[in-house]
């Protein structure tokens, strides 16, 4: 039985170090993050049970974005796995 469900969107973010900027920067962190996944992770740091659904392309960064909020406790075990597609990226 689920606490939580959340459905939703998740993008990955590219962070550059030392506060350079995008054309400044050699390395990036990636760091996944979206509303509905951020409430799922956060609650489930609290010990709640949840999950998130989203669609992702099954390729290196969907596997990474689906494993980085996994690690979390968050069940992805909904997510619907397609062979094209892409993930939404930011900088910050």
């Amino acid at each position: 039985m689920l606490d939580l469900v959340t459905i939703g969107e998740t993008m990955l973010r590219f962070t550059a170090a030392d506060n350079q900027t995008l054309e400044q920067a050699d390395y990036f962190r990636v760091d996944p993050g979206g509303a509905e996944s951020n409430v799922a992770v956060a609650l489930a740091r609290l010990g709640f049970k949840t999950a998130w659904i989203s669609r992702l392309p099954q390729n290196p960064l969907g596997r990474r974005t689906a494993g980085r909020i996994a690690a979390h406790g968050v069940d992805v075990s909904r997510v619907l796995w397609t062979p094209h597609g892409r993930i939404g990226l930011w900088d910050f």
